[in-house]
């Protein structure tokens, strides 16, 4: 027995010294490599001017170019994984965030969970069966990291921020990122990662978890209450249709941008479904909406606007949230004008004064795909740190693993006194 014992530890002994011992990102470019960067460098700088709107908004040309140089010079003593967080940090510079380049363009791996962030830090929000007594959990330290750490090292070099509210999305997506947390100066390895979080119970737990691939399946997750919702007809992928009946009330699931041609088909379709049901109340929920084209988002507003049954007064509202971001939030804007809807729940990702429109080209020797905003937006008469709801409603982190959805709870208590008044004055 004590052999058998001495032999398990000798195990997770070897194996531990073989995480600490196969570092992630540690090799430096081989020269041919850094001839091949010095050109994607020159074409990175040449396209970025040409493409961008108004490259230099925010960060000097001077200074822009300092840091080009500055990162040509290191190439001998770089990493790929260090070029990503360099141009990751110089991206992030220029102060408009659909201006990035994102490792979500290449490839890399995850931890097996998925963070958000609250008041009190990251939490498990989403991992795998194999480690689902870590959901609700807060996070400690990574790879010798405590999570303040972490932050600091992250902030100012992450894609797709524009506020505070999408830093703490970006924030929570970058840190289950094996390329972007060795990039920061985490202990990462080829195998995984050293972590410790506190469990729900106050216990403190720390253990290696590894990679996965970007895209494998995290089943284990908070049960939602579904609220008395049932699905109805029209569903597309990324637009989901369900009702209450008793409050007349119809909620839309809008998480992806479908083609225009299979919008204005949806579109007639929920026109049809909403007429049939004598709906009168619509909530749209743009919380998890990234983006695509927001003239699709207005072929919805257009099969809506054509229901003379629905309360206009005070029955369209529209959530939001920090992952409200680009076309989404452009969308949540018009519908508060050509909807009358109320914007319920926090601010969103996405500055309603600024730059968008994304396009992008590639580096031509890495592959990696950059992206560059090439328009410039006005939803709102004066530039705010993302579109400020009507009405503010924090989502604390008791009730979300209770699998309350708080901003939506108080859209219904809305519902149920506009029934109630309707009811005592028929």
């Amino acid at each position: 027995m004590n052999v058998m014992r001495l032999t398990c530890w000798v195990g997770r002994l070897l194996a531990l010294v073989g995480v600490i011992a196969t570092p992630l990102g540690a090799q430096t470019l081989e020269p041919e490599q850094v001839v091949a960067w010095r050109e994607d460098l020159v074409s990175f700088e040449q396209s970025l001017r040409k493409r961008h709107i108004d490259l230099f908004h925010q960060l000097p040309e001077s200074d822009f170019n300092n840091r080009v140089r500055q990162l040509r010079d290191r190439l001998p003593n770089i990493s790929e994984v260090g070029i990503l967080r360099e141009l990751m940090c110089l991206t992030a510079a220029i102060g408009d965030g659909h201006t990035q380049v994102n490792y979500w363009g290449r490839t890399h791996r995850n931890l097996p969970l998925r963070w958000r962030w609250f008041e009190d830090g990251l939490r498990v929000v989403k991992t795998s069966s194999a480690y689902g007594h870590l959901l609700g959990a807060r996070l400690q330290r990574i790879g010798g990291l405590t999570e303040m750490a972490l932050s600091a090292a992250l902030t100012g070099c992450l894609p797709s921020v524009e506020n505070v509210h999408s830093a703490r999305a970006a924030y929570a997506r970058a840190a289950s990122v094996a390329e972007v947390l060795a990039g920061a100066g985490v202990a990462v390895a080829d195998a995984g990662v050293e972590v410790e979080v506190e469990l729900a119970s106050g216990k403190l737990v720390s253990l290696t978890l590894p990679w996965q691939q970007a895209g494998e399946d995290l089943a284990v997750a908070p049960s939602w209450e579904t609220y008395g919702f049932q699905p109805i007809s029209p569903s597309v992928p990324g637009l989901s249709t369900y009702l209450r009946s008793d409050t007349a009330t119809a909620y839309l699931q809008f998480d992806h941008y479908p083609p225009y041609g299979e919008a204005r088909a949806w579109a007639e379709a929920l026109n049809a479904s909403l007429a049939e049901h004598k709906v009168r109340r619509v909530i749209i929920d743009l919380r998890n909406n990234g983006g695509g084209d927001f003239f699709v988002g207005l072929v919805l507003a257009h099969g809506l606007v054509l229901l003379d049954q629905l309360d206009w007064r005070q029955g369209v509202y529209v959530l939001i949230g920090r992952h409200t971001y680009s076309a989404a939030m452009s969308n949540a804007a018009q519908y508060r004008q050509i909807l009358n809807a109320r914007l319920v729940g926090e601010p969103t990702g996405a500055n309603p004064v600024g730059y968008q429109d994304a396009d992008s080209f590639r580096l031509p020797n890495a592959g990696w795909q950059v992206m560059v905003s090439k328009r410039r937006y006005r939803f709102t008469d004066h530039a705010t740190p993302g579109l400020q709801p009507d009405v503010p409603v924090a989502w604390p982190a008791d009730a979300y693993f209770a699998g309350r959805d708080v901003p939506l709870e108080w859209i219904l208590r809305d519902i149920d006194v506009l029934v109630h008044a309707a009811a005592e004055n028929p």
